[in-house]
């Protein structure tokens, strides 16, 4: 019987694994308010979260609030 090399992630049943995977492959942050996936696309570093009540303002680079 021949192994199988897998280069990826853990098989999840809900895909938090895979996605997790993924947001490190890609440099994707989370909202530091609400835990909001969130991919920039361009402009400056500083992000509003679009997640319906949270309007959290922070850095994507540090991924750090901003007052």
């Amino acid at each position: 019987m021949q192994d199988i090399d897998f280069e990826g992630p853990l098989y999840s049943c809900n895909g938090s694994n895979e996605l997790a995977s993924l947001m490190r492959e890609k440099g994707w942050k989370v909202c530091p308010g609400c835990q909001t996936n969130i991919q920039k696309a361009d402009g400056c570093n500083h992000m509003t979260c679009p997640s319906p009540g949270c309007n959290m303002h922070f850095c994507y680079h540090y991924g750090q609030g901003i007052i």
